[in-house]
């Protein structure tokens, strides 16, 4: 269950994954339209100025990001877990711990996603954020919205990010007419 939010979470809001692991439970504000996160610091705002970023309601139950965090929020609370780190270390009996996760966890539970098992070691902590700009411009949004999820203030540095590896999809060279 925090696994499966963490994924839906870190790859809706482009999130690196040291903003993950720094979001607290009342980074989190739950609006009609899904999620409001308020990211607090961040690599790019040393300043803590903080940023917020929509997570809104999937088009399908197994892969709402909204549904997955509601369920993690819902099991946090189960076990009397009401302020502090939104993600947690479980230990091997499935108790939840009172210590946050730390950046490296984040690259792990990626790993081990049954989705990627058989190329596991092309993904990692990175893979979230790289994955929300590469199936941003496989769905042909514009940079400039991708970005405004993202946080990417230039078009060169969110470029580097999209990993396209077909080389057929939205290829030019298809499109010239000859």
């Amino acid at each position: 269950m925090r696994d499966k939010a963490i994924l839906l979470l870190g790859f809706v809001g482009a999130f690196r994954r040291s903003e993950i692991v720094n979001l607290q439970m009342s980074d989190l504000k739950e609006v009609e339209k899904g999620f409001e996160v308020t990211v607090r610091f961040s690599k790019t705002d040393q300043a803590g100025e903080g940023k917020r970023k929509a997570v809104p309601y999937g088009d399908n139950l197994q892969s709402c990001p909204v549904t997955a965090i509601r369920l993690w929020l819902d099991k946090l609370k189960e076990a009397g877990v009401t302020e502090g780190p939104l993600f947690r270390s479980i230990d091997q009996y499935g108790h939840i711990r009172i210590k946050g996760l730390c950046s490296a966890s984040i690259a792990l539970i990626v790993k081990r996603n049954d989705h990627i098992q058989k190329r596991a070691s092309e993904f990692g902590g990175h893979s979230l954020r790289a994955g929300f700009c590469t199936q941003s411009a496989l769905n042909n949004v514009p940079d400039s919205i991708a970005m405004k999820q993202s946080g990417h203030k230039d078009a060169n540095t969110y470029g580097k990010y999209v990993r396209l590896a077909d080389l057929w999809k939205n290829n030019a060279a298809g499109r010239l007419g000859l």
